[in-house]
């Protein structure tokens, strides 16, 4: 059906670095608007960043008493973040985005011209209940959502420019017979092997064939 689905729930142990001959450093922001409001969240990305609370890089969300239109990044599911500070290593992990609607009706994502230092990003997914709908970097994305607080729906994956992949990615990875496609997290990059043994990375980019003999 054409449709990207992540599935996370297969991954492999590697060696770290697999971006250590690019620039690995970043910084954009996410703004959400609907409800005759806007508000922004905010990212960095660096080697020296953790995947705790940063000190200084995290920041947390500050609501105030008001119910307005609001997004924040979740580190690791729990902690509401008005910036987020990510390692260069983990930044094809899918990052959770929460939003508060004060009102039904529509909002709109797009990137905010707050922080521009992402030239060593290729793309930005937002990414809706798992499925990749746009990328921020070339459009904005229109949802409807009824006033709620929705912490599960929405969630970015960044990929960082001159990923490359190793010759042995898919050692002992699958078997040789490939019925479906099928997803793999290795070294916290997201890629796919496709039916015809072909293999892409998260942005549908053919990159190699795995070899028959492996």
């Amino acid at each position: 059906n054409g449709k990207m689905l992540f599935d996370l729930t297969k991954r492999v142990d590697a060696p770290a670095r697999m971006l250590a001959d690019i620039e690995r450093t970043a910084k954009f922001s996410i703004g959400l608007a609907g409800a005759d409001k806007t508000d922004i969240t905010y990212f960095k990305v660096a080697d020296n960043y953790t995947e705790s609370y940063d000190i200084p890089g995290d920041n947390a969300k500050m609501f105030g008493s008001a119910v307005n239109t609001k997004v924040y990044s979740l580190l690791n599911g729990e902690d509401q973040l008005a910036q987020m500070a990510i390692n260069a290593d983990l930044t094809a992990q899918p990052i959770q985005l929460g939003y508060i609607a004060p009102e039904n009706g529509e909002y709109i994502f797009a990137l905010d011209n707050t922080y521009t230092e992402y030239q060593n990003i290729e793309h930005i997914y937002l990414l809706e209940n798992g499925e990749v709908k746009v990328d921020l970097l070339n459009a904005q994305y229109t949802f409807t959502t009824e006033a709620k607080t929705e912490d599960e729906r929405f969630a970015i994956l960044i990929v960082m420019k001159g990923a490359k992949m190793p010759t042995d990615l898919m050692d002992g990875l699958f078997d040789n017979d490939v019925a479906s496609p099928k997803k793999v997290i290795y070294n916290d990059h997201f890629y796919i092997l496709n039916t015809n043994r072909r293999v892409y990375d998260g942005t549908g980019k053919y990159i190699n064939k795995m070899q028959e003999n492996r």
